[in-house]
């Protein structure tokens, strides 16, 4: 996925909000305006001259051209502001998720520099998107205004010369009247319609995504065992270019307990990624009592592995609901069970509302792992532990 997460959830704000305008555009103009242009049509046919319908279809169909064509010119130009306002937005939502760092290195006016860059190039499309609609809704009114008037000229002219009466004129005044409003309107919904496709349009495109990494076709829950780990002539890269492992083999017996060390940029987090399935191997293979992680469900191995994540993040919530995130519904005390494990139960009792204290800032991360009962686990952990903390 090469997109951010304040990418993802602007695509996914804009594609679940243009479903509203969609279903009620639809029920609230479209059928109305079908059935007003119906009675109009059948009491100008009946009750006036021929030419009278001619020229409100060469209006409506002189307003529908210039409408659509209007509308896919804009569509274009809308595309190209979304996709720019999309990137500005994932560039606030990084900054924001990471504003320790940046104040850590005295970035503050740099990254306002680059947000200030992506919103000046996303106001630029957005002007052109405005334009181009302005223009076109000018169009739109100058086709329909342009019909009515030669409609009433006509009917004018016809009264004047004894072929139409008062009451005619005024009947078609009055028809013309009914049916403008919701062409207009019809116009403007168009538009709004177009522009919650494209956004609908990117929502597929996102849902439409298929994971990198997903159960084969057939694959099995890891059973029970002791948790023996098994790498075999691994290498992976990221990306085309980056090679990070390159042929590593190592065996963790049950039971036993085994340090990874290596400097910065080694591979050992991606091992770990590697042993959690957020990737497949390059090359090579990973077994846990004997069974190759690829042919098993990606859930049922990481249900069996405890993790202490390298940094400490909290999610915006109570220290029980952190500490008890790793499972659906923890009960009170193995919530205080896993306090006291983590020997945090001395610092939850000098806090003003012990586990019901708040927790720190939302971070897209996990805290910590089930732990099956029963199996013995890689890296030493047995079934003592419930809540990895």
């Amino acid at each position: 996925m090469s997109r951010n997460i304040g990418q993802l959830a602007e695509v996914i704000g804009r594609g679940v909000g243009s479903t509203n305008p969609i279903i009620s555009s639809t029920l609230l103009t479209v059928f109305p305006l079908i059935v007003e242009l119906i009675i109009v049509a059948t009491v100008l046919l009946t009750q006036f001259d021929a030419i009278f319908m001619v020229v409100i279809f060469a209006t409506f169909a002189a307003f529908g051209i210039v409408m659509v064509i209007g509308a896919e010119i804009h569509g274009v130009r809308q595309r190209r502001a979304i996709d720019e306002f999309t990137k500005s937005n994932g560039r606030a939502w990084d900054s924001l998720f990471n504003y320790e760092t940046i104040k850590y290195f005295g970035a503050e006016r740099r990254m306002d520099r680059e947000i200030g860059d992506a919103l000046r190039k996303w106001e630029k499309m957005a002007t052109q998107s405005s334009a181009v609609r302005s223009v076109s809704g000018l169009a739109t009114v100058l086709v329909l205004g342009g019909g009515v008037t030669l409609l009433l000229w006509m009917a004018g002219h016809q009264t004047l010369s004894g072929d139409m009466s008062v009451g005619g004129l005024v009947l078609i005044n009055a028809y013309l009247l009914q049916i403008i409003m919701p062409l207009e309107h019809m116009a403007q919904m168009y538009r709004d319609t177009k522009m919650a496709l494209i956004n609908m349009e990117k929502l597929m495109v996102l849902l439409g995504e298929v994971p990198d990494i997903v159960d084969a076709p057939g694959a099995e829950p890891l059973p029970d065992g002791g948790g023996e780990i098994s790498v075999r002539d691994v290498s992976f890269w990221y990306g085309a270019k980056r090679q990070v492992l390159n042929g590593i083999s190592f065996d963790v017996p049950a039971g036993t307990t085994t340090g990874l060390v290596g400097p910065s940029g080694a591979g050992k987090s991606t091992i770990a990624r590697l042993l959690f399935r957020f990737y497949d191997p390059s090359q090579g293979s990973i077994h846990i009592d004997g069974q190759d992680l690829r042919g098993l469900k990606g859930d049922s191995v990481r249900a069996a592995i405890g993790v202490v994540p390298q940094d400490t993040v909290l999610f915006n919530n109570t220290l029980g609901r952190n500490i008890g995130f790793s499972v659906d519904d923890p009960s009170a005390k193995d919530v205080e069970w896993a306090t006291r494990m983590a020997k945090l139960d001395d610092f939850v009792s000098k806090l003003p509302d012990g586990l019901r204290n708040g927790g720190g800032r939302t971070r897209p991360e996990v805290i910590g792992r089930r732990k099956t009962a029963g199996r013995h686990r890689p890296g030493g952990f047995e079934k003592a532990a419930h809540f990895p903390v």
